[in-house]
């Protein structure tokens, strides 16, 4: 049974597959290791769902509304009591 995460780091990304796998790197490279990454792909209309999926993160698909409701969402669906946003 896997362990269930201490934090719970939600990005929220629109168009972002030429950036997110640099991201999602640096996260991978960190010391501590008890963390989900949740990337909310508000209906972007590259390829981020595939970068980030590939890349190991969860990824929740939504149709675009903005910034606040992509948040919302990653919250919505983090799994750890400790969320942080980028």
């Amino acid at each position: 049974m896997k362990k269930r995460p201490s934090i719970s780091v939600v990005i929220c990304a629109y168009n972002a597959a030429h950036c997110i796998s640099g991201i999602l790197h640096s996260l991978q490279q960190q010391t501590f290791t008890n963390f989900e990454i949740v990337v909310v792909n508000d209906g972007s209309t590259d390829t981020t769902s595939i970068v980030a999926s590939q890349a190991g993160a969860r990824v929740v698909d939504i149709p675009h509304q903005g910034l606040s409701a992509a948040r919302n969402v990653g919250i919505t669906n983090a799994q750890a009591p400790i969320v942080a946003i980028i």
